[in-house]
C-alpha cells in the first residue's frame, strides 16, 4: 500500500487523506490518533508514477533548533492538493551523519499550509 498524506485544518480536525493509496479516492479520509507524519524527502506521492515532486536543494543554512544555531542542508518542495487551491510547502534540514540510516539526520522539519506566498 502506498503511503497516505496528512493534512491538518484550522478547525483542529486531523485526518489522513487517502490520495493515491490502494483503495483510496481523492475524496476519502480516515481518522487517526496523534499527528504522525512521514519524515521523508519528499513525503508526497502521486497516483501516476510518472509524476514526481521536485525537491530543491537550498544549500547550507543556519537554523535554530532548541535555542542552538546549527548549520544544515536545506531541502524544499511543495504539494498542491488535487482539485483545490490549497498548497502545502515543506522544508527539511539535514546534517551528514555517518552512523545514521542513509548517512543523514533530520534536524528540523517545517510545514506551511495554504500560504499565498511560498515561505523563504
Amino acid at each position: 500500500m502506498a503511503p497516505c498524506h496528512l493534512f491538518s485544518f484550522p478547525q483542529r480536525k486531523t485526518a489522513r487523506y487517502l490520495l493515491g493509496c490502494d483503495g483510496g479516492l481523492d475524496c476519502c479520509k480516515e481518522s487517526q490518533d496523534g499527528n504522525q507524519v512521514e519524515f521523508q524527502i519528499p513525503n508526497v506521492y502521486y497516483p501516476n508514477p510518472n509524476k514526481t515532486v521536485e525537491v530543491t536543494y537550498g544549500g547550507l543554512v543556519n537554523v535554530t533548533v532548541f535555542d542552538e544555531v546549527i548549520e544544515a542542508d536545506k531541502w524544499v518542495w511543495d504539494f498542491q492538493l488535487p482539485g483545490t487551491n490549497f498548497k502545502e510547502y515543506f522544508m527539511a534540514y539535514t546534517q551528514d551523519c555517518a552512523e545514521c540510516v542513509n548517512g543523514v539526520t533530520l534536524v528540523l522539519w517545517e510545514v506551511y499550509f495554504d500560504q499565498k506566498v511560498p515561505p523563504s
